[in-house]
């Protein structure tokens, strides 16, 4: 893909300005916008990327939780812990 750090969705802070989709309020980037869509902390921002992975091991563990019966404060330990595993396997076979 070319152009990955265009605007997905420019929105100009005054239409009709200088800025014409490349000013300050333009949106994320295609890039930005996929990592957070696919969950792939890879947008190349530290702070987006942090919560990217902070989204992904909630939505993992949520998985966990739902298919899962019994404690649920226990449960909610092991689906973070699975979540966590899950993320690294991931991690460690893209990488």
């Amino acid at each position: 893909m070319s152009n990955l750090n265009d605007s997905a969705f420019p929105i100009p802070l005054n239409p009709g300005s200088s800025y014409q989709g490349h000013g300050p309020a333009d949106g994320f980037s295609k890039r930005e916008r996929a990592c957070i869509d696919l969950r792939i902390p890879e947008s190349g921002d530290v702070e987006l990327d942090a919560l990217i992975e902070k989204a992904r091991r909630q939505e993992f563990a949520a998985k966990v939780l739902c298919d899962s019966k019994g404690d649920q404060g226990l449960l909610s330990h092991y689906a973070l812990s699975v979540a966590d595993a899950l993320i690294a396997e991931i991690d460690r076979t893209d990488g």
